[in-house]
């Protein structure tokens, strides 16, 4: 999974935003805000970390079970190629 060029994420007042910039608005809805865990595994995925590690970062940080991690990362992860803001490796 590949975040867009061009997608930055932003808190401003205490609100997560996803920013799209440049081509990247050609793409993606120009501002989106997220809540926290969103964001949270928004940092997971720029900073390039596989989704296990995601998912182990995930059980150290948030009091869920590994059923519901997954479950909620996968889901993340396709909403997330849906609305354009991932793109596959291979594009």
């Amino acid at each position: 999974m590949k975040i867009r060029e061009g997608i930055l994420l932003k808190n401003i007042c205490g609100a997560w935003l996803l920013i799209a910039t440049g081509e990247a608005a050609e793409h993606c809805m120009y501002v989106r805000e997220i809540n926290d865990s969103l964001a949270f595994y928004w940092q997971k995925i720029a900073e390039g970390k596989a989704k296990e590690e995601i998912i182990q970062e995930t059980l150290d940080r948030f009091d869920v079970s590994e059923e519901l991690a997954r479950k909620d990362l996968d889901l993340l992860i396709e909403q997330l190629y849906s609305m354009n803001y991932l793109i596959r490796e291979e594009e």
